[in-house]
């Protein structure tokens, strides 16, 4: 039996061409599943640390947000401890009704709260520039009331209006009377609150503490 060696070297270059195509085809096939492999992992790297830049922005918005400014707190601080007043005007006025006014606030500048005089309002009768009081109530007669009550002279006005009025006066203006102070203050209010208005100047005898001689030093400055 012969060997025929030309078929057996014909077979064998085959087999070499069918290793090689193999052998290509896996390194190909391996080098795109590396390259493909490699691109997940860099992608899921780059997915785990994102949430936490954007946290970081997060979190320093959110600092910037709600970072105040000290002036706007101080301005709202004084904002919110200004102390307001209400009082009722009524009579000559051009609408009657209860207003709020701030601490400290002159006759007039409540009176322009309720639009001002009419024109029959007795101006004069007034002193424009007296404090306002808590709980004060400010009644603007006609000309025509005041002729029928009777003139008053001006010079009694003004002694009048120079006079503290133990009904309305604030905590301020009643430390302007001598010998009353921030205890006796506080103790006037809570009378005429607790008790209502004092009927004549007389009356803050009642009060503890304000005997003769220290009414005898307020009662030309006092009014009911």
């Amino acid at each position: 039996m012969s060997f025929n060696y030309k078929n057996l070297k014909k077979k064998l270059e085959q087999i070499d061409k069918r290793v090689i195509r193999y052998v290509a085809v896996f390194t190909v096939v391996f080098l795109c599943s590396c390259i493909y492999g490699g691109q997940r992992l860099w992608g899921k790297a780059q997915t785990q640390q994102q949430p936490a830049v954007r946290l970081d922005n997060e979190q320093r918005e959110t600092k910037e947000a709600v970072t105040v400014p000290r002036e706007v707190l101080s301005s709202t601080q004084s904002v919110t401890e200004e102390q307001l007043y209400y009082v009722y005007i009524c009579g000559a006025v051009e609408q009657e009704g209860v207003y709020q006014c701030k601490a400290g606030s002159r006759l007039y500048e409540a009176i322009e709260q309720a639009g001002g005089f009419l024109d029959e309002a007795n101006k004069s009768s007034l002193n424009l520039v007296d404090l306002v009081a808590d709980g004060q109530k400010i009644y603007v007669p006609s000309k025509t009331e005041s002729e029928e009550s009777g003139v008053v002279s001006e010079e009694v006005q003004q002694q009048v209006s120079n006079r503290v009025n133990l009904n309305t006066a604030s905590k301020e203006q009643l430390l302007t009377l001598p010998g009353i102070g921030e205890s006796k203050a506080e103790d006037i209010i809570k009378y005429r609150s607790t008790n209502g208005k004092f009927q004549k100047p007389e009356d803050i005898k009642k009060i503890s503490g304000i005997k003769e001689a220290a009414y005898n030093k307020i009662k030309d400055k006092i009014c009911v």
